[in-house]
């Protein structure tokens, strides 16, 4: 269909404009467009510019001249959902594709392009989901954003060394791409490069990079491992968000950032070595890592964002470098240096924890996601527990208070569903509720769990726990119908707790055992 004019008349102050009906729809010109057989164009007197096409599609050849002149451009939105073109010829007389020129060409299958491009713009090939193979020319200096996002069939591409620039989506969403290899011309991996490019599997990050960008790596499912050069030194927000198959990574020694969410839910990654050149850590930067087990925090790591290793559920050692200057580590659990604060409990230990006696405060989400945590103690030092602290410690049956209720931070327990607040009655501040957990005295108690519960060299035995520096005395009787108690022993629990072994348990048809206060 031919182009319809608008405006034919010159008049002075008056814009010259075409309306142009191609295979994507209506286009407004800014002047007015000439027909060579399916194509529109326009001259500038020394040039010609494609502005669409209005063919039935197939195998479409551009000429290298029209009215003697040389085509050299390819217009924005050209091409703009041409679905039934299959095979796109273009000329070396071409310098210039417009954003958005094969935008949406969903049946091409053939795309060579020419030496004589140097810029591919935005969007210039976005969709052109049946593209199968990519080569970049060596003249080619830039990509933008987009330029081949979603080019669903595209299982290979190599980026020249000419190419100096690469803008962000560039090849986003190419869900057949298996391979890349990225030139050493470029500095930064930009936002989103290769997000959801789900089947690559290699990829070589050159020497010359500086930055990962945002969501670079997202959702690359397939991705098994990936090393991160020593020119790197920033890892941006959600880099490695979600590849789930990443197994190892091997990061640079001039690495400074890893920002928020970087490799969280790589339910896969084993074990990672964090460099004494990262300064920070990003909040949830590890979140979701189930299969990680240990996590050695660096020399010169000063700040970590909550939730840093957040649902890490196999996590049961988090070791500090003795010469960090913030952080600390005792018995796998990270702590501020002076260890008045938990920084992070790791998520995959199980069973009961004793926090010390140094400790004035309890982070923000220091326990978060523990989900195998059953009994905490918390002693009286403890004046603070932050927001976020035990949510989701979902099998937590108890917190034992030795001291006044602390103060508690937005949400500290939510979803922390089983947990009951024990409390000391002659201890302050637990007459008001305490966070929405229900409350309840703290007696004694025999511990029927683990491995001190039980026959030991022919001797019955258990722990008791209680608050530190009380004191309980142990009955036993031989029958819970009108007993008779007999005091076995009076101890003081130093720490907490002490363990009892009886050696005169066999003597009798039955043992009953019970605590109190003397």
């Amino acid at each position: 269909m031919s182009a319809i004019q608008i405006a034919k008349v010159p008049t002075r102050g008056l814009i010259r404009l075409s309306l142009l009906f191609t295979c994507g729809g209506l286009l407004l010109l800014a002047a007015p467009a000439a027909q060579y057989d399916d194509l529109s164009y326009s001259s500038d007197g020394s040039a010609i510019t494609i502005l669409g096409y209005t063919g039935s599609g197939g195998v479409v050849a551009i000429p290298s001249a029209m009215d003697h002149l040389p085509v050299t451009s390819i217009a924005n939105w050209a091409f703009y959902r041409c679905a039934t073109i299959t095979d796109i010829a273009i000329p070396d007389s071409v310098t210039n594709i417009g954003s958005y020129a094969f935008y949406y060409c969903t049946g091409l299958t053939n795309l060579a392009i020419p030496s004589s491009i140097g810029k591919i713009r935005e969007y210039a090939f976005y969709y052109c989901s049946s593209v199968p193979n990519l080569v970049i020319p060596n003249s080619g200096t830039n990509i933008e954003g987009y330029a081949f996002s979603v080019c669903r069939s595209l299982t290979n591409v190599t980026i020249p060394n000419s190419v100096t620039s690469i803008g962000g989506d560039a090849f986003s969403a190419c869900s057949s791409l298996t391979s890349v290899t990225l030139p050493n011309s470029i500095t930064i991996l930009p936002g989103f490069l290769f997000a959801e490019c789900t089947r690559l599997t290699n990829v070589t990050i050159p020497s010359t990079i500086t930055t990962i960008g945002a969501d670079a790596f997202r959702s690359c499912a397939s991705l098994p491992t990936i090393t991160v050069p020593d020119s790197v030194s920033s890892i941006q927000v959600d880099a490695f968000l979600q590849c789930p198959n990443l197994t190892s990574i091997t990061l640079g020694t001039n690495l400074t950032t890893i920002g928020s969410q970087a490799f969280a839910l790589c339910s896969s990654l084993r074990a990672v070595t964090l460099p004494d050149s990262l300064l920070t850590l990003g909040g949830e930067a590890f979140a979701n890592c189930a299969a990680l087990t240990s996590i050695a925090i660096p020399r010169n790591l000063t700040t970590i964002g909550g939730g840093a290793f957040e649902r890490c559920s196999s996590l049961t050692e988090i070791t500090a470098n003795p010469e960090n200057p913030m952080y600390s580590s005792r018995d796998g659990v990270l702590f501020d240096k002076a260890q008045t604060t938990i920084v992070q409990f790791p998520p995959g230990r199980a069973g009961v924890y004793r926090v010390p006696h140094t400790v004035t405060q309890i982070g923000g989400t220091a326990f978060y996601s523990c989900a195998g945590l059953i009994r905490v103690t918390i002693p009286a030092s403890v004046s603070a527990i932050w927001e976020a602290a035990f949510d989701y410690c979902t099998r937590l049956t108890g917190l034992y208070f030795e001291g006044n209720a602390p103060a508690a931070g937005w949400q500290a327990f939510i979803f922390a569903d089983n947990a009951t607040a024990y409390y000391l009655p002659e201890k302050a501040g637990w007459d008001d509720s305490f966070d929405a957990l229900p409350k309840a005295p703290w007696k004694p108690l025999i511990e029927s769990g683990g491995a001190s519960f039980g026959i030991w060299t022919n001797n019955f035995g258990f722990n008791m726990t209680w608050a530190t520096g009380t004191t309980v005395l142990l009955e036993a009787a031989q029958t819970l119908v009108n007993p008779i108690w007999s005091a076995l022993a009076t101890n003081t629990l130093t720490d907490g707790s002490s363990y009892f072994s009886d050696r005169e348990w066999s003597n009798h048809p039955a043992r009953f055992y019970r605590l109190r206060s003397p």
